[in-house]
């Protein structure tokens, strides 16, 4: 039972991490991200151009 709250607990903590780095892209883009993941990168530079410190992508 407690490796399913562990479960929980994760899948919670990255959904907050993705939305706060979605926030963080679409402010830094002024609005000009895909509408979905499976969009073209490459039609949106500033959003393709956005790096972490280790070099991947910043935004998902």
């Amino acid at each position: 039972m407690a490796s399913v709250r562990k479960d929980v607990q994760l899948n919670s903590r990255y959904k907050e991490q993705c939305l706060r780095l979605c926030r963080i892209c679409y402010e830094k883009c002024e609005g000009c991200v895909p509408s979905t993941p499976y969009a073209d990168k490459a039609e949106f530079p500033c959003y393709r151009d956005l790096k972490n410190p280790k070099g991947k992508d910043k935004c998902p």
